[in-house]
C-alpha cells in the first residue's frame, strides 16, 4: 500500500479535530507535480538542475533560494554565469521559457539596468547592455513551488496550533488528577463506610505509591536505561502501556481490594485514559512528522531542489533528513516540528504527579538503606536514622560518611528533626512502624550484650 493511503487510513483514526488539522498529503503530492511540471517548462529538468546545483566554481552556476516571511516562503533559482557561451545556453533557454509563460516570472540583476525595462525589452538585453559579465545574474520566481511550500507552512501552522490547544488540554487534566489523587492519599484523606461514616483511610496511600512505582519502572515513552535512553517509538509504547496495565489489574490495584476509596479507583481510570490520550498525541504527531519529512524528500527526489534550502530558511543549520527531535533544531520555526509534544506532555505528567506521594527512596538512611526514623540531621545538614548514628558514636566515627564533616560525636538530641520525624510518621506509616520495632529489637540486644546476657530463644520441650 502506497504511503499517501496509510496515512489517509491513520488519520481516520484521530478525532475530526484532529483530522482537519493534519497534513494534507495527497494534496501536497499534486501540488509537487506541477513544481516538477513548471521547472520542465522552462528546460530545467531533474538531471539538467542537479549537474547546474553541483557546478560551485564553474562558469554556470543555478542557487535555490527562499525568502519572504515564514508562513509564505518565496522560492527562486539564481543563475550566474560569465562567459559567452553560457550567455547563448541561457539565451535559448529562457527564450523557450518566455514563449510558455512569459516574462514575469523571470527578472535578472546586472549592474546598470533599469529592470522595468527588461520586462519590456527582448531577454538578450540583459546579457549585453554593458554590464561587468563577472556579476551577471538571472533571478527565476518559482510559482509552482511557492504554492507547495505555502500549503505546507500553512499545515504546519495549523498542526502548532493544536498543539497549543492540546497541550493546554492536557495540563488542565493533569491538575484536575492530581486534585482528585491528592485528596484520596494525603495524610488527612478518608473514606465513607457502607453506614456513612467516616473512615480513615489506610490503604490508598501505598496502592498509589506502588501504581506509580510500577509506572516509573515500566519506562512506557522513554527508556531509563543507557542502553535504552530515549523516547521510544508508538508501537513499544502502546505494548509498554498495556503490559503497565495488565500488571495493574493483576496486582489489584484498581479494585477494592487495596483501594477503599470509590475516589481513588475513579481516579485511577482518569489516570489510565491520561496515558492512552497521550499514546494517541504521540500517535498523531509522529504520523503527521513522518509525511511532513516524506513530503519534503520527496520534493528533493522529484526536483533536485535542495530541501536544505527549507531548513535553513526556517532557521535550522544541518542535513535536511535529521531527525525532527534533534537539538539541532531549536531554532526551527515550528515548535511541533522540532520539539516532541508527547515527551512535553510526558515531562508535565512526571513532574506534577510524582512529587504528591512521596517515595520512601528519598527518605532512607544512606547507611542501612531503610527509613531514617528517627532522623538524626547533623550539622552538616545530612541525615541518618537514630540507630546509624548511636553505632557511629559507639565506634567513635567523628567524620560523617558523606562529607567526612567532623559532625558525628557532637550530634545529640537536639539533632532529632521533630518536623521530618511527624512527616514521616504522615507519608510512611508502615515503614516507621517496622523501624521502630526493628529498633527496639535490636537496642534491646544490644542492652542484653552488655549485661553479659546470652540472647537464646526459648525452646518448648
Amino acid at each position: 500500500m502506497k504511503y499517501g493511503k496509510q496515512f489517509e487510513q491513520l488519520n481516520e483514526e484521530f478525532p475530526e479535530e484532529w483530522q482537519e488539522k493534519s497534513i494534507e498529503y495527497k494534496h501536497l503530492k499534486k501540488l509537487l507535480t506541477d513544481v516538477v511540471e513548471e521547472l520542465n517548462t522552462i528546460g530545467l529538468n531533474k538531471s539538467k538542475l542537479l549537474d547546474l546545483l553541483l557546478r560551485k566554481t564553474e562558469d554556470t552556476h543555478i542557487e535555490y533560494v527562499l525568502d519572504g516571511p515564514l508562513n509564505q516562503p518565496q522560492p527562486r533559482l539564481i543563475v550566474q554565469f560569465n562567459d559567452d557561451e553560457s550567455k547563448e545556453e541561457w539565451l535559448s533557454l529562457y527564450n523557450l521559457q518566455k514563449g510558455s509563460s512569459g516574462l514575469d516570472e523571470i527578472t535578472a540583476s546586472t549592474s546598470n539596468i533599469d529592470l522595468d525595462k527588461q520586462k519590456e525589452d527582448h531577454i538578450e538585453e540583459i546579457f549585453t547592455q554593458g554590464a561587468d559579465p563577472a556579476n551577471k545574474e538571472i533571478h527565476i520566481n518559482l510559482t509552482a513551488d511557492a504554492k507547495f511550500l505555502g500549503a505546507l507552512t500553512a499545515a504546519f501552522d495549523k498542526l502548532e496550533e493544536l498543539q497549543m490547544v492540546e497541550k493546554n488540554k492536557f495540563a488542565a487534566q493533569v491538575e484536575t488528577l492530581c486534585n482528585a489523587i491528592t485528596g484520596v492519599t494525603g495524610p488527612g484523606a478518608s473514606h465513607h463506610s457502607a453506614l456513612g461514616l467516616h473512615k480513615k483511610k489506610s490503604n490508598d496511600l501505598y496502592a498509589w505509591r506502588e501504581i506509580f512505582t510500577l509506572w516509573v519502572e515500566s519506562a512506557i515513552y522513554e527508556g531509563i536505561t543507557e542502553a535504552s535512553r530515549g523516547e521510544r517509538d508508538v508501537a513499544s509504547a502502546e505494548k509498554r502501556l498495556n503490559a503497565f496495565a495488565a500488571e495493574v489489574v493483576k496486582r489489584g490495584l484498581g479494585d477494592s481490594r487495596t483501594m477503599k476509596s470509590k475516589r481513588s479507583r475513579q481516579a485511577l481510570d482518569q489516570f489510565l485514559e491520561l496515558n492512552m490520550a497521550l499514546l494517541e498525541i504521540k500517535k498523531f504527531y509522529t504520523a503527521n512528522l513522518e509525511a511532513a519529512r516524506k513530503i519534503l524528500k520527496k520534493h528533493m527526489k522529484m526536483t533536485a531542489l535542495p530541501t536544505d534550502a527549507f531548513y535553513s530558511f526556517a532557521g535550522v543549520e544541518g542535513s535536511a533528513l535529521q531527525s525532527a527531535t534533534s537539538s539541532s533544531n531549536s531554532n526551527f520555526g515550528w515548535t511541533f516540528y522540532t520539539i516532541s509534544l508527547p515527551r512535553v506532555l510526558l515531562a508535565r505528567l512526571t513532574e506534577t504527579l510524582i512529587p504528591i506521594i512521596p517515595s520512601i527512596d528519598d527518605y532512607n538512611c544512606l547507611i542501612c538503606q531503610e527509613i531514617a526514623f528517627k532522623p538524626i540531621r547533623l550539622n552538616c545538614s545530612h541525615i541518618f536514622c537514630v540507630r546509624c548514628l548511636v553505632k557511629m558514636q559507639k565506634r567513635g566515627q567523628a567524620d560523617c560518611p558523606l562529607c567526612r564533616a567532623p559532625v558525628v560525636l557532637a550530634a545529640n538530641k537536639d539533632n532529632l528533626d521533630q518536623a521530618l520525624v511527624g512527616y514521616m510518621e504522615l507519608w510512611f506509616p508502615k515503614e516507621v512502624r517496622a523501624k521502630a520495632k526493628a529498633n527496639d529489637k535490636e537496642a534491646q540486644r544490644e542492652h542484653m550484650a552488655e549485661s553479659g546476657i546470652e540472647d537464646v530463644s526459648c525452646t518448648i520441650m
